[in-house]
């Protein structure tokens, strides 16, 4: 088949339908894709004889190979081999604050796995700034959905979030996509394996941000949202999309358990707010009850197979009625008291 061009269709943090003169990202079936004289598949699957296929669940890439450069990385732990893939436009400082942002982010996350050297597998990275515009916006990034062969950087270097959402991009190589590493994922009761996946995700954005400014102001967004929820008091100055009344209006559910019947605002509210709120608050637990482990520690033994569920081994260190806390967190029963956030932020600031 060949990808006719379409109309831009946006996703949750840019397009994710795109087709201009330097790259084209679509929608594919698990067909073979022609590539045209002068462009190269980007996260295919395989490649053979002016053809292409995807993953199932990514988008088909296409780049104008004229138009972009690329540069072989290596992390600590080796689980990936790296590729990054950027335009030739894009300034030469600029890059190299990407590649480091990006090295950190595995160097980070894969902290908390076993070392997976010896099954290393291909990634790329492939930043999209500069394809619709600088990145700051929605409606200037372009983001494909992504698989194990490919992930993206999609906002601007500078933008606040750029960073945090590669590095939840990046956990979720690890603890999604990564099937030789997720079998602990199945006995993490009471969460199901996305909704864990989500916490951890979202949780690993704000441990490894190496900003500590940005770390507190992430935090302190989250929070008002959290409070506005429980109490029921929009305000037009939450962050996207609890800015928006209608949205804030259909948060229903409450929890870190997402149900069947979950709308897109359940969604965002109990991965994205409730779900990280809720981890940095057992950060503040622990530490309060000077338990001499951290969420860090608990995640790399439930990696490596030492701990079998989480929450049973924050049963074996904090009191029965803080496990009461925490349950009545996770189902939006209770409102996180502040100052367990602050405290875990403060364990980050020392201990990031």
């Amino acid at each position: 088949m060949r990808a006719l061009p379409q109309e831009p269709v946006m996703s949750s943090h840019g397009y994710k339908v795109w087709f201009s003169d330097t790259l084209e990202s679509f929608p594919q079936y698990g067909e073979h894709v022609c590539v045209p004289n002068g462009w190269e598949p980007v996260g295919e699957k395989e490649q053979k004889f002016g053809w292409a296929s995807f993953p199932a669940g990514a988008s088909g890439v296409l780049i104008h190979s004229a138009d972009f450069t690329s540069r072989m990385l290596r992390t600590k732990n080796d689980s990936y081999v790296l590729r990054v893939v950027y335009q030739k436009s894009l300034a030469s400082e600029s890059v190299e604050r990407y590649i480091t942002t990006i090295v950190h982010a595995f160097d980070s996350v894969s902290s908390l796995y076993p070392s997976t050297a010896g099954q290393m597998l291909p990634h790329t990275v492939l930043i999209t700034v500069g394809v619709a515009g600088d990145g700051t916006e929605f409606e200037t990034s372009v983001y494909p959905d992504p698989s194990i062969e490919m992930s993206m950087f999609v906002r601007n270097i500078d933008h606040t979030r750029g960073e945090e959402l590669f590095i939840h991009a990046v956990a979720h190589l690890f603890n999604r996509y990564r099937e030789d590493l997720i079998s602990y994922e199945d006995t993490q009761s009471p969460l199901p394996p996305e909704d864990w996946q989500e916490s951890e995700a979202a949780w690993s954005e704000i441990v490894f941000r190496t900003s500590n400014e940005g770390r507190t102001r992430r935090l302190a967004e989250l929070y008002d949202i959290h409070t506005a929820i429980q109490t029921h008091t929009f305000s037009d100055s939450l962050i996207y999309p609890f800015n928006i009344s209608e949205l804030f209006d259909a948060v229903i559910q409450r929890s870190t358990v997402i149900k069947p019947d979950s709308v897109y605002s359940d969604y965002q509210y109990g991965h994205y707010v409730l779900g990280p709120l809720v981890m940095v608050a057992i950060e503040g637990l622990l530490q309060k009850y000077n338990t001499h482990t951290d969420i860090k520690t608990l995640c790399t033994e439930l990696h490596t197979k030492e701990t079998s569920n989480f929450y049973k081994k924050l049963a074996t260190v904090l009191p029965p009625t803080e496990m009461e806390h925490i349950a009545h967190f996770m189902n939006g029963d209770e409102t996180i008291p502040r100052e367990l956030i602050d405290a875990g932020n403060d364990y980050y600031e020392k201990r990031p």
